[in-house]
């Protein structure tokens, strides 16, 4: 059995909510996926007096859309 093991880094992207950290996966150079940072998610939900479920969807969309 093969495995591959991605390089992974953070980044910031501009989100409607402003600016939040998603975490990236790369192999070959190619952007596979990008997750929202949960801890960052949580604080941009505080901040703003939204469900964190909402703030984690849209971001990800946002890091969908962008990366």
């Amino acid at each position: 059995v093969y495995r591959c093991e991605a390089e992974r880094e953070t980044r910031k992207i501009a989100t409607r909510f402003g600016e939040a950290i998603v975490k990236v996966k790369i192999i070959d150079g190619r952007i596979l996926q990008a997750n929202p940072e949960y801890d960052c998610c949580v604080e941009i939900a505080g901040k703003l007096q939204l469900p964190v479920i909402d703030v984690y969807r849209q971001v990800a969309e946002d890091a969908a859309r962008i990366l």
